[in-house]
């Protein structure tokens, strides 16, 4: 069974062959599937890539319509607090981007999301042990702990740490969040 991006893939590849008037314009999504047909019609098969500017733009735009409808269109009533929280955490998710690109290129097969996961256990233990105390060591507590662990952090950064050892750090956009609710 094909997904849909195969199917409109060789749909449109199929309609290139026929059509001399039909074109293909792509924004870097699929763009590998367009391969043999922009081999067959280099000049309809055009790939404009990620309009970067314009995507932050449009996500700058969109924060800023979210913020406007939390406050009822009234800036007035906006915490100062909360807005330098609000950039704080906007620079640190871009050092995160940064640091964990360069983790996945310094090293191999998740061996840095194991080390990562490790330091960020060791730094949280005494919270852990301060408010869960003895019951931490329960059976149902272990198992429980270790399964979120899992599921919520090891499996998705290590497919994160992954692409991003992957792609150049100008490919990925601030933005990307937009990108990947818009795809």
């Amino acid at each position: 069974m094909s997904d849909m991006r195969s199917v409109f893939a060789e749909t449109a590849s199929a309609l290139l062959d026929e059509d001399p008037l039909a074109a293909v314009v792509l924004a870097e999504i699929s763009v590998d599937m367009f391969g043999k047909a922009a081999a067959r019609h280099p000049d309809r098969v055009l790939n404009v890539g990620i309009r970067e500017q314009l995507m932050v733009s449009v996500g700058g735009g969109l924060a800023l319509a979210g913020i406007l409808a939390l406050t009822q269109g009234g800036a007035h009533s906006l915490d100062g607090l909360g807005v330098a929280l609000a950039l704080i955490a906007g620079c640190l998710w871009g050092a995160y981007i940064i640091l964990n690109g360069r983790v996945g290129r310094a090293y191999e097969r998740g061996t840095g999301v194991a080390l990562s996961m490790c330091i960020a256990s060791v730094a949280l233990l005494p919270v852990g042990i301060a408010s869960g105390g003895s019951n931490l060591l329960e059976p149902k507590s272990l198992a429980i702990g270790a399964a979120v662990g899992v599921l919520s952090s090891a499996i998705p950064y290590s497919f994160e740490q992954e692409a991003l050892r992957r792609i150049a750090a100008s490919v990925f956009p601030p933005s990307h969040s937009v990108l990947v609710s818009s795809e």
